[in-house]
């Protein structure tokens, strides 16, 4: 059963490879060309400050996977970091969009020519993950900025993948020294950091379809495991606290989570 499941794809994929090497295709198969709104957006950002230099190499990994995923499908894609600046409305991969006419009515290779579009952003996706950030992870102001750009896309189911520690360090928040351990003192910093604008109150911009979350490496590389958990439950709820759905959380989460049978709402390493 598996090798008769195996050949067809195995065939599908070569067929593609050969297709997209040798046919001289234009632009308009790079993903880079005008095309009509997508169905999805997805937006990733990495985390660069100093406490995540080992991670990046997973980083890449993990943002490959979701914009793979959504080129799948047909989808577009921006890209950005986050550090001690947060992010800027300069997103260095910005809707970059993924269409072909490659294998005509045949949906598995158009979805293969697709994913190898995808592929092909990982050396500039690898260069944003290994830059040399500046110090802290300002997560809060991040949500900001992305709410900015989630203001200006157009109808289309909105995802959000982050690939961070958690390690808050911003709005007089410091979770590696004092993260709050109990739901209450999570809810009472939660909103003192609303109040004083450091998170969005509707990250969805007030459009009908909540924006879906996944959130991975949370925790990851933080010796102290109560610090860790505390710093996931934190950062999960500030999330939720806008209004957003997180469908998954945890260490590496996206292989099994992101794709396009792994969508519901309900999948994922919640604690």
């Amino acid at each position: 059963m598996y090798i008769q499941k195996t050949i067809p794809a195995i065939a599908a994929c070569a067929v593609v490879a050969g297709l997209l090497a040798g046919c001289g295709f234009t632009e308009s198969l790079t993903g880079s060309a005008p095309v009509h709104d997508p169905m999805l957006v997805t937006v990733v950002v990495g985390d660069i400050s100093g406490s995540t230099f080992n991670q990046r190499d997973a980083y890449v990994d993990d943002a490959v996977t979701a914009i793979t995923a959504t080129a799948e499908q047909g989808g577009a894609v921006y890209v950005g970091t986050v550090d001690g600046l947060a992010t800027d409305d300069g997103w260095p991969i910005a809707d970059r969009r993924f269409s072909t006419s490659v294998g005509g009515g045949n949906k598995s290779l158009a979805t293969a020519a697709r994913a190898h579009q995808a592929e092909r952003l990982r050396p500039q996706v690898n260069r944003l993950l290994h830059g040399r950030g500046q110090g802290g992870s300002d997560l809060l102001e991040m949500l900001v900025n992305v709410r900015r750009l989630l203001c200006t896309l157009p109808k289309a189911e909105r995802r959000l993948v982050v690939i961070s520690d958690g390690a808050v360090v911003a709005g007089g928040v410091d979770l590696y020294g004092k993260p709050p351990r109990t739901e209450r003192a999570r809810a009472r910093l939660i909103r003192h950091l609303r109040r004083s604008g450091e998170i969005p109150a509707d990250l969805g911009c007030g459009k009908s379809s909540p924006v879906r979350v996944w959130l991975s490496g949370l925790g990851v590389g933080i010796s102290r495991r109560d610090v860790a958990l505390a710093v996931r439950r934190f950062f999960v709820e500030v999330i939720e606290s806008t209004g957003a759905v997180v469908v998954a959380e945890g260490p590496q989460l996206l292989a099994r989570t992101f794709g396009e049978n792994h969508i519901d709402a309900n999948d994922g390493g919640r604690p």
